[in-house]
Parts: structure tokens; sequence; C-alpha cells
């Protein structure tokens, strides 16, 4: 049996009677109810929020009361947790957690970034309980679960405009939203719901039939939801997955990266003019314009940094960049301007050069783990956020789910390191 198996089984408690307390079923019971609030319940939108708007209204309520029972949870149970900063990532992401709280002190919008950083700390906090008390195929199962009654949500209100997101001035199609605040919203949600049912099925807690019915029901809600970023990161995650179990594959994928670069050198030399067709046909709007620029990214690119170099040490505050990027994105920019469309600019720009480094600190240590000591479990939905965050702000933006999965990935390896050591001086 593996260590991973015998973590996995919820075996590794004897072991740990010191640091671990006593299973308890109502405690498990709670902390399920937890991850299923935290996943789909706060998921849900039912209102069109303006750009800039960081109102107190029904929902943003039930999101906070949420967040603080969890955050004061957290704090009660504060010595029993110190023993993950014995973990690089759990150091740093304990950190950076904190700082969005403090960033409230000179934020723009301070009760926002207030009440954001204790979201986010709730979410972490959340993760580092569910990798204590529930064994991995419980808490996969319960984020399945949660994710199929999200998207399911979403298909029940297919029928109304409130679902459905409208063509922009360039785009000709409609994208489904769901109940998501935005179509990538719903199609982010509807990847995790894949690579879930996908980790079910590879663990045995899932049948085939069942897995099959959770993927066609997720990749549904994918394709309508148009968002391609997340479709690229779902199947490059896989990719990277194969490749570092697979030395045939590794070869393989050294050989073919050699491809795309011939690809520029050529465009750029002039000599494939039927590569703008080609962009052509994968843009949304049918202009290659779209695939140059990244939907506009670059744009929004450019005002993040200029905006970051202002205030280059802590930032403007955690999640309160909304109506400061609508203010000083050019006048031209037709795409969402709530954030900088790329995790790391976006931590930068809300908390500076300090969260920007803590935030890289997390990911190199999973980059790190990827390479001497890799898990399928862990690279692929690391690796999943990580493609996502190039062009969308993932979990490092804005207190939601995906913050709660990381947090679980990391206090599991620190679980898994701890269980290791004992095992070793027993």
């Amino acid at each position: 049996m593996t260590i991973d198996e015998t973590i996995s089984r919820g075996n590794w408690q004897k072991s740990f009677s010191v640091l671990i307390l006593p299973k308890v079923k109502a405690q498990q019971v709670a902390i399920i109810v937890a991850i299923i609030i935290s996943i789909c319940g706060l998921s849900l939108n039912f209102r069109v929020r303006a750009v800039g708007d960081t109102g107190l209204d029904f929902q943003n309520s039930f999101k906070l009361i949420v967040w603080m029972c969890l955050f004061f949870v957290s704090l009660m149970s504060w010595r029993r947790y110190i023993t993950y900063c014995y973990s690089l990532a759990g150091f740093a992401i304990t950190i950076l957690s904190y700082l969005m709280v403090v960033s409230s002190l000179w934020s723009l919008s301070p009760f926002y970034t207030l009440a954001c950083g204790l979201g986010f700390v709730s979410y972490v906090g959340l993760g580092a309980v569910a990798a204590r008390y529930l064994t991995v195929d419980t808490v996969l199962v319960v984020l399945m679960g949660s994710l199929a009654v999200f998207v399911s949500l979403g298909f029940l209100f297919a029928g109304t405009d409130l679902a459905w997101l409208p063509p922009s001035s360039e785009e000709t199609v409609y994208r489904l939203q769901g109940l998501a605040a935005t179509p990538n919203g719903f199609g982010h949600a509807s990847a995790i719901y894949i690579a879930a049912s996908a980790l079910c099925l590879w663990r045995r807690t899932l049948s085939p039939v069942m897995c099959a019915l959770n993927l066609g029901l997720g990749l549904t809600g994918l394709v309508l939801s148009g968002d391609r970023t997340i479709q690229i990161a779902l199947v490059g995650s896989i990719i990277l997955v194969l490749i570092r179990a697979n030395k045939i594959l590794r070869f393989t994928t050294v050989l073919a990266s050699i491809v795309p670069a011939l690809g520029v050198a050529i465009y750029a030399a002039g000599l494939a003019s039927d590569l703008t067709s080609i962009m052509r046909l994968m843009s949304r709007t049918g202009a290659e314009s779209e695939i140059l620029t990244l939907t506009g990214r670059t744009e929004i690119w450019s005002t993040a940094f200029q905006l970051f170099i202002e205030r280059p040490v802590l930032g403007w505050g955690f999640n309160a960049t909304e109506a400061l990027m609508m203010n000083n994105v050019p006048l031209h920019f037709y795409g969402s301007m709530v954030n900088a469309h790329n995790m790391y600019l976006q931590l930068a720009l809300s908390l500076g050069t300090v969260g920007f480094l803590l935030g890289l600190t997390v990911t190199l240590c999973f980059m790190r783990a990827y390479v001497i000591d890799p898990l399928p479990l862990r690279d692929f939905l690391f690796f999943i956020f990580f493609i996502n965050g190039l062009t969308e702000a993932d979990y490092f933006a804005t207190p939601d789910f995906n913050g709660m999965i990381i947090g679980w990935l990391i206090y599991r390896d620190i679980l898994r390191a701890r269980f290791v050591e004992v095992r070793l001086i027993s």
C-alpha cells in the first residue's frame, strides 16, 4: 500500500494521534456541508452587478456571514494548524491570506477588501480542515456532487435570459453562464466538475457509466460557455500529467515543441499568410486581432502594469481594483475590465511585490513537487488553475472555491510529508 493510499483511507490518523483529533462523525458532516455551501451555494448568482459596485446586497451579505463563520472557526483551531507553517507553501499561503485581510488598511474599498480577505482565509482554512478530517475520496465526491448541482441548475435556467450572456459589440454568439456571474465562471465550474469526475473514476469511487454521464454534462456546459482558456487549461493539464508519467511522451513533447517555434519563425518571415485565416477560424469574432491580442488582454495588461508601478510594494488592496481598472482602460476596450486577466499581474496589482512573491512561492512549490514528487491528483488540479491563470485572474484574484481546492492540495501534501516523517522515526 502506498503512502497516498494509506492517507486516502484514513489510516494515517493512527500514526498522527498527537496532531490529529479522533474522527468525529458530526464534525465530518459539518465540514461536508460547509464545502457544499462554499462551492455551490456561494457560487450562485441571481443579479447583474455593475462593474465597481461593492455594495452589500443580499448575496454579498450571505457570503460574508458564511466567511465570518468559517474564519472564526479557523481562529479557534489555530494551535492545531500552526504545524502547517512548517511547509514553505503552507507558510506562504498563510501569510498571503492574512496580507489580503490587512490590505484593507490601504485599500480603495476598505470594507470590501476586508470582507474578501476574510473570504479567502475562510476558503483556505476550509481546505485545510478538509485535508485534516476527510479522506481524499470523500473530498472528491463532495466536490463533484456540488459542482454537478451547480452546473445542472445552470441548465435548468437555460430557458431564461438570466442564463445567457448576449453577444457583445464584437462577438456574434450567446454564451451560457447559468447561475454563475459570467460565462467564464460557468465554464470554470464545468471544467473542475469534469476533472473531479475523472479523478473519481481513476480512484474507482465512480462507475464508468456515471462518469460518462458527468463528463457529458460537464463538457456540454464547458462548450456552451465559450470559455476557451479553461478548455486549453483542462487539456493542457492532462497532457502535463501524462508527460510526467511517461518517458516516451516526455521525449515526444520535446520534439513537438519545435513545431510552434518553426511556425512563429515562418509567420515572422512572411511566408505563411494563411496563418491569419487560421486565426480567424479560432476566434469567436472572426478577426485575427482577437488571437493576436488575446481578446484585448494585452491592452488591459498594460493598464494593470502601469497601475502596479504607482504602488509597487503593497498594491491597491485585495480585490479592490474594479473601479480603478474601469477608469483607466482605453476607451476602445470592449472586454471585461474587472481585473487584470492574469493571476499574477492581478496579485501584484492588488498586493504589490510582497503579495506577488508570496503567490509565486506557492506556485514554485507546486512545480517543484511536480518534478521531484509527482502526484497525478495534485498536479492535474494545480495545472488547470495555473494555465487558466495565465489569461484569467484565478484563485489569487478573488475569494471563491478555487482557494479551498488549493488550500486542500497544499495541506494534504503537508500531512503527507509529516506522515512520512513519523513512519521513518517509528
